[in-house]
């Protein structure tokens, strides 16, 4: 997945207008964040898949970038995390808590799974 269809994903969970322009301006602060707060789960996934580690936090520099963490994380936690993000730029409150709590129960679901799997976090 490429960090521009992240940042898609994330608005559309937000119910953006795609054509505003003020989320833009952190966006890639905020992927790239989100990548080093996700960096042990996502290693902890690829370890439970015997795939080799990551030893360095990714960073992305452009949209066009490639996310290169497990599916579960680019599909179902990532996008929540980084329109939580947006939200709270927003200075929408009840907004933010809403989409913070999916997020976070999307990680806590996540690290349950790969808990039962033998990870220890």
């Amino acid at each position: 997945m490429k960090v521009k269809e992240l940042i898609t994903m994330a608005r559309s969970l937000m119910m953006d207008n795609m054509s505003s322009t003020h989320l833009d301006v952190y966006a890639m602060t905020h992927v790239n964040v989100l990548i080093a707060e996700l960096f042990e789960e996502n290693n902890g996934l690829r370890s439970k898949r015997k795939k080799t580690r990551l030893y360095q936090i990714p960073i992305v520099k452009t949209e066009d970038d490639e996310l290169i963490y497990e599916e579960e994380m680019l599909y179902n936690i990532m996008p929540k995390g980084l329109a939580a993000r947006f939200l709270q730029d927003e200075d929408d409150r009840s907004r933010y808590t809403m989409m913070q709590t999916e997020y976070m129960n999307a990680r806590s679901a996540h690290i349950v799974l790969v808990c039962d799997e033998g990870w220890n976090v």
